[in-house]
């Protein structure tokens, strides 16, 4: 996802952009303008960041999800002891990403500028002098971030459509859909597991392997794995489609902390940030913040609506027309 690993044997479709070569009438870069994930502070908008409900998802690195007995779990501290794969995902508060540090506490008034190895005014953080439009979720994203990002506002690494990892969590989900569970099923997921965490498949003692050959366990773990394994890499439509899930999915709506100042420094200072509680979850693992949005610190940032015409698309109007009835409009549109 960053340019020293552009060309990675790995992936096996990708579609390729070059900076260099891709420009408009005006000679400027038509390829991906990231902006929108760059930190404020880093002169970006921030106006794309990953959910909570993705946050909550990921395991612990003893393999638990965060609502079990025993995960060992802090929501004040959700970013500690979880899959790698999280931090990879997620920019942790303090850590450094586009050349500066990353910290959305309400007390950060003022985050590291590496580069040029000052302090400066966070922007990022609801408790700064610039805070009206900080990140509302006090989520960044670091998958694929470098700092070349923060100078450029481009993109040209190629758009992956599918890697390995992707292939093997294919047929470990076509087997389980199969009823065919054996051997090699388990070493399909557990291939993707250990390979997160630097290791391979036979060392058990370094990450949490998957055991279980029970279908439904099994299934829940692997569409679990695929959204930890592909987040952001626009998969999950797809993925919700081919499971029928839609539904469950726009069941929650999207929550973050308050959007005054005032507040959320009211809220740090009882002790309750990152989050004042575990979230809950639903049979088919889809984590929901209903239970912790009071309205007042932890807010409703935005409305899910289902509905089922979403699971075919429209057929071409054109078509429709031409058939004179023949060929009838699928429901919804």
């Amino acid at each position: 996802f960053r340019d020293k690993t552009r060309v990675s044997i790995e992936v096996i479709f990708s579609v390729a952009h070059s900076s260099d070569l891709e420009l408009d009438e005006n000679g400027k870069p038509t390829t991906q303008a990231i902006g929108s994930f760059i930190a404020r502070a880093a002169g970006g908008t921030h106006n794309a960041q990953p959910s909570w409900e993705l946050l909550a998802v990921y395991e612990m690195t003893n393999g638990k999800t965060i609502d079990e007995p025993g995960s060992g779990f802090d929501p004040h501290a959700p970013f500690a002891n979880r899959d790698p794969r999280c931090l990879e995902t997620f920019a942790a508060p303090g850590s450094r990403i586009y050349g500066i540090e990353w910290n959305p506490a309400p007390n950060a008034l003022e985050v590291m500028d590496y580069t040029q190895n000052r302090m400066i005014t966070n922007k990022d953080s609801k408790g700064g002098s610039d805070a009206s439009n900080c990140a509302y979720n006090g989520c960044c994203l670091r998958k694929g971030a470098q700092e070349s990002w923060r100078t450029t506002l481009y993109n040209d690494n190629p758009v992956i459509l599918m890697r390995y990892a992707d292939v093997l969590l294919m047929y470990a989900e076509a087997k389980i859909e199969l009823g065919e569970i054996d051997a090699t099923v388990l070493a399909c997921i557990n291939d993707v597991r250990a390979r997160a965490y630097g290791t391979t498949r036979t060392q058990t003692n370094d990450y949490p392997s998957i055991t279980t050959t029970d279908q439904t366990a099994l299934r829940k773990v692997l569409r679990r794995e695929r959204r930890v394994e592909f987040a952001w890499e626009n998969l999950r439509y797809f993925d919700l489609l081919r499971w029928h899930q839609f539904e469950n999915a726009f069941g929650h709506n999207m929550y973050g902390f308050t959007r005054t100042a005032n507040r959320a420094k009211e809220y740090f200072a009882a002790g309750n940030w990152f989050w004042p509680e575990t979230p809950t979850f639903d049979k088919d693992g889809f984590p929901s913040f209903e239970a912790m949005a009071d309205g007042t610190y932890i807010v409703q940032h935005g409305e899910r609506k289902y509905d089922e015409k979403i699971y075919l698309w429209p057929l071409p109007s054109d078509d429709v027309l031409i058939m004179n009835g023949k060929l009838v409009q699928n429901p919804g549109y």
